[in-house]
This record gives C-alpha cells, structure tokens and sequence, in this order.
C-alpha cells in the first residue's frame, strides 16, 4: 500500500493522525515533481468538475425545478412528440445533474435497488404481454418505467441536501410552506368559492388545487398533514387538512386520520418515558412556545376545524329568506263552472323518456357526509360483479379498454346504479376490478400479469394494479421496495408512508406524479437527517437521569435504590422539536 492511500484511509476510519514522518512523506508524494511537465489532458480536467459539490446556483435550479413538479402546470407539447409534457423534460433535466454527479451521490443505495428492480419486473411483464399479444410493446414499457421517473426526485434532493448541514433542510421546508400555501389556496377558490381555476380533470366542485385531479390533492395534502405535525407547524398542519377537507377523497381522509394517529401514539409513548426518567417538565422542556406563537397556532386550528365542519356538513350557514314574488290576483269566477270539458283545456305534458346517464367515477357530490352515506363498499362490489359477469372476458388490452371505460356506459350508468341502490364511484371502480380479475384465466397471467398498461390510465388502487400489471413478480417487487421503505427511517416518516398505503387501496397513488415526487422528496429529508451516535444518546441519558441541584434523592429524576430502571437509551430526535444534531456530521445516504 502506498503512503498516499494509507494516509487518507487512516483519516476516513477515524484512526489517529499518521506521524509527521509519514505526513511528510505523503505530502512531499502529492507535490509535483520541479521537472514534471503540467498536465494537459482536457479529459481529466473536465472529469474532476463534473463530479465536483453542486454549486449554490445548481441547488437552487434542483430546488425550482422540483418545484415544478409538485405546482407546476401540465403543459403537452406538440403533438409530434408523442404526447410528452413539460414535467417529462423536467425529470430529463434532473436526471441529467444527478448524472453528472455520481461520484457526490455515491454507490446506490437500497431504496434505488428497490426501485430498479421494480422496473425491471415491468419490462419483463410488458415484454412477456406483447409476445402474447396482450399489449402494445413501446406504450407497455412506458408504463413500466413510469415509477423509475417519479423516483429521480429522490438523488435530486439527496444531491441537494448533500453537504449543506441544515441550510437546506430548513429551505426545503420552506418549499414545502409554499406548496401547502398554493394548493390549500387554490382548493379554498375551488370548492368554497367555485371559481374554476387550476388545471384539474375533473369537476371544480370537487377541489384539486394544483393537480390534476382530487385524488391527488387529498393524497399530497394527507402526506403534508402528517409532515407538518411532526414539525410542530400546526398552522401549515391546519392549512393542509383544509385541502384534504376540499378535495371530499375519503380514503386519503382516512390515510391522513391512521397516519397521524400513529404518529401521535408513538410522540405519547415516548413523553411518557422521559417524564417517567427526568420528570414531566424536563419532558415537555423541548416544546415549549412563545404565547403569541401558541395563539397562533390555535388560532389557525380553530379556522381549521370550523372549515372541516362545514365541509363534512356539521355546521351550516344559515339561508337568509329569498324574496317572495306578488301573488297574481284571481279571477272573478261570474258563471258556474261546468263539468264538461271545454276545447280551450291544454293536454296534458307527455313525460319525456328515461335516458341512461353515463357514470362519471369522478363526479362530485356535495360534501363529505353525502358520500359517506352513500358509501356501500359490499354491496358495490356484489353489484358490480353482476354487471361484469354479462361482459365477454378481455383478451387484449384494447378489448379491456373498450369495456372499462369507452363502452361502459352500456353496462354501467346513472340508472343502474340507482337500481341497484349504491353509489356510482364504488360501483364503477369494482366493475373494472372484476373485469381484470375475470382475466387472470392463465398461470402466465398469474406469475407476469396481464402487461402494463393493459388496465388502461386508472385502476383506482394500487395493489390490484400491481397485480394487474406485473403478477406475483411485480407484487413482490414492489412488496421488497416498501419494505424498504419502512425500515431504517424516522417515525414521522413511517407515518408518511402509512398515510400513502392507506390511500393506495382505492387510488392508483404510486403511479401518480405529484404525490410520489413528494414522498421521494420527504424520504430524502429523512434519510439524510443527521442520527445521534451512541455516545450522545448516553450522554442525554445521563443528563436526564441526573438529579436537579437540591433535588432529594429517590425523586423523579434520581430512580429509587434497587428500583428497576429500563436500560434503553432515550431517543434523541424529538417529535416535535428539530432533531438533536450531534457535532460530527451524519455521513451522507447512499442514492
């Protein structure tokens, strides 16, 4: 081994400092010779840029151009190019810095394993699916690496944060403050003041925010619940759970509700511990706030859940009186009215036929508790299946297509869904679970499924879209990638995840652009959070198990002798408070 490389590895394992014998030596190695001709290869020069820190001016084009992806317009562009947008140029442009940046970002890193392996069970799928037939080769392997797209948010923020300490972090929430800010505010005209503005596929009765539809506002707005609740920031906290009221999506409601429960469970548990060891008002030291930012704060929840309340339809404003017309005077009847009938009677009106209606499953309805009335999830799922039972199973993906979607009406619409007394979003959603899950009628389809984009844009839900479009090699591909998700990350951020699988039942949520880009971009704020070392956790430990001066022995915080006292460390990162940040810098994560 030469001097040079042992000298830097000695320094990267922490070991002590080499002698100055040897420093010398290896100093005097990295000196150019006087004689040595200077270096003229352009390669290397250009080598060494390319994988040098990101400049100020780049972390500020990374931070605009995620921006994007979370608020910005979908703009199509010429129909040339296939049907490609603004965004798809947008991920080309932050793929292309991360490349440019590998040896900052390091070796992958099981998070982007899990991802590769997740596209590459797609390709495989959509390349067994066109050999049958079952698919159109190059739309198939589009939709197989959809997720490896959304997933190059995640290097662009490790490639942002990299190196920053907190700087970034703070300004990353900062972002996050104006997402929350722009969708909540968008939402607000939308639904309560029914000004169409936004760019939504669906109906503004219903709000979207910045989104394409309220499926995606309620899934962004119940990740940014449970964030913003782990930051301590109840008015963002109040601000995103009025977008998730706006958008009247139940199960990303739901999502919201489980996650944020959880996260209040575990911050429960763990006051519980340290106030058992140091007392309740060592604590709650970390928490403690100025009363004007309190009454902010309770302030904006009481906003917060008066607007909740009069969404789900528990307060309502009072109707003021409408103006009455005159009533018209009547006529003086002169004669006695005679029984037979006159030439001057009008025929009755014929009443105009029945036409069926076609379903919308995006249609709006008037506020949460209308379609939490409606919701039959049972009594759906059996009608549904009765209609799907009259359509000739799918063989291809245009057979499906047809059925699900251009020629469902004839199965499925406004009058069947009354017949049958349930609603017609339910309803819709399992008449085309049924009509994939009659096509599985082969082990091939079993095992490689029936080929992405087979189920056409929406499945509405992602499991049974997993399955759909990958088979069992899919499931457990994206099985081992939440997996990974789970593991090794904050609580707030197993919260996170929580609320996205809890949404993942009834929305097709990982494959959707502006919900996936902020999951990638919170798992990087928590995979790069500086974590304290041993060392430091004893050393909480002891300072809260230490006795206040004067304080008597056998009190609180000094455990009666031979009481039995719980050996695990304190946990360090608080829930609400910032996380503790030790004095040697957290190594960076791997990409």
């Amino acid at each position: 081994m030469s001097p040079v490389r042992g000298y830097f590895r000695a320094v990267r394992r922490g070991a002590a400092a080499p002698s100055p014998r040897h420093e010398e030596s290896a100093i005097a190695t990295l000196a150019p010779h006087p004689t040595a001709r200077p270096e003229t290869v352009p390669e290397r020069g250009r080598r060494l840029r390319l994988s040098a820190e990101p400049t100020p001016a780049l972390r500020w084009v990374l931070a605009l151009l995620l921006l994007w992806l979370l608020v910005g317009p979908r703009v199509e562009l010429p129909a040339a190019l296939h049907g490609l947008r603004v965004e798809d140029l947008v991920f080309v442009a932050l793929g292309a810095l991360c490349v440019l940046h590998l040896r900052v970002l390091g070796r992958p890193g099981p998070p982007t394993l899990a991802i590769a392996g997740v596209a590459a069970a797609g390709l495989i799928s959509a390349g067994v699916a066109s050999a049958r037939g079952m698919v159109e080769p190059v739309t198939a392997m589009l939709y197989a690496v959809r997720p490896l797209e959304y997933w190059i948010a995640f290097p662009a923020a490790l490639l942002l944060l990299h190196g920053t300490g907190g700087l970034w972090r703070r300004r990353i929430d900062s972002l996050l403050v104006v997402v929350t800010v722009l969708q909540t505010l968008f939402a607000v005209l939308q639904y309560y003041f029914a000004i169409p503005i936004g760019f939504s596929h669906a109906a503004y009765t219903r709000a979207a925010g910045l989104t394409v539809g309220p499926y995606e506002l309620g899934a962004i707005s119940a990740a940014l619940a449970v964030y913003w609740l782990s930051r301590g920031r109840w008015a963002m906290v109040s601000l995103s759970v009025v977008a998730l009221a706006a958008s009247i999506s139940r199960i990303s409601i739901l999502g919201a509700a489980v996650g944020m429960a959880v996260f209040s469970v575990i911050w429960l548990v763990r006051i519980t511990r340290r106030a058992r060891r140091a007392g309740l008002r060592t604590a709650l030291q970390p928490y403690r706030r100025s009363p004007l930012l309190i009454a902010g704060q309770v302030l904006s929840v009481v906003v917060a859940g008066l607007v909740l309340a009069f969404t789900v339809g528990l307060v309502h404003l009072p109707e003021l009186p409408a103006a009455q017309p005159p009533a018209a005077e009547e006529p003086v009847i002169t004669a006695a009215p005679s029984d037979e009938p006159t030439d001057d009677t009008e025929p009755e009106a014929e009443t105009p036929p029945v036409v069926a209606a076609p379903v919308d499953p995006q249609a709006p309805t008037d506020s949460i508790a209308t379609r939490l009335e409606s919701t039959s999830v049972l009594g759906s799922w059996n009608a549904a299946g009765d209609m799907a039972n009259r359509v000739p199973h799918p063989q291809t993906s245009g057979d499906y297509l047809f059925a699900a979607y251009a020629g469902m009406n004839i199965y499925v619409n406004a009058n069947t869904a009354a017949d049958a007394h349930v609603e017609a979003s339910n309803l819709v959603r399992f008449f085309r679970w049924h009509l994939i899950l009659d096509t599985f009628d082969d082990p091939a389809d079993v095992v490689f499924g029936l080929g992405p984009s087979f189920a056409g844009p929406s499945v509405d839900g992602s499991y049974l879209r997993f399955f759909a479009d990958g088979g069992l090699l899919g499931v457990l591909a994206w099985l081992a990638l939440i997996v990974l998700w789970l593991r090794r990350t904050p609580a707030w951020m197993v919260c996170v995840t929580i609320s996205l699988l809890v949404g993942a039942l009834f929305i097709d949520i990982v494959y959707a652009q502006r919900p996936m880009v902020l999951y990638w971009l919170l798992l990087a704020v928590a995979l790069t959070a500086p974590r304290p070392t041993k060392g430091h956790r004893a050393e909480a430990a002891a300072a809260e198990a230490a006795p206040a001066p004067g304080a008597a022995p056998g009190s609180a915080a000094s455990p009666a002798p031979g009481a039995a006292t719980e050996s695990r460390p304190v946990e360090a990162d608080s829930v609400h408070a910032a996380p503790a940040r030790p004095s040697m810098e957290a190594e960076p994560a791997r990409a």
